[in-house]
């Protein structure tokens, strides 16, 4: 599972991104707490609305893709002590 969550004055929508045994990948959103994030994890997951796979697929591959080159960045960074 993965969680993308977007925060502003009214409060906190979480996507998930949730792959299932029968039924593959599917995206759920919903409006949550943003108190306790394993609360609002279940409860996008529990309660949450379908998100359109095709959005689902274009928001998460591009976090996936910013998450891989940080990763690559922070690695590098840290063996060559660039601050």
């Amino acid at each position: 599972m993965s969680f993308i969550w977007f925060t502003n004055a009214h409060g906190v929508i979480g996507i998930a991104k949730v792959e299932t045994k029968h039924e593959g990948i599917k995206y759920y959103i919903s409006a949550v707490s943003g108190l306790d994030v394993a609360i609002d994890e279940e409860t996008v997951i529990s309660w949450g609305a379908r998100f359109p796979d095709s959005a689902g697929r274009a928001l998460f591959g591009e976090a996936e893709a910013l998450d891989k080159k940080n990763k690559k960045d922070s690695f590098y960074k840290s063996i060559m002590k660039v601050e």
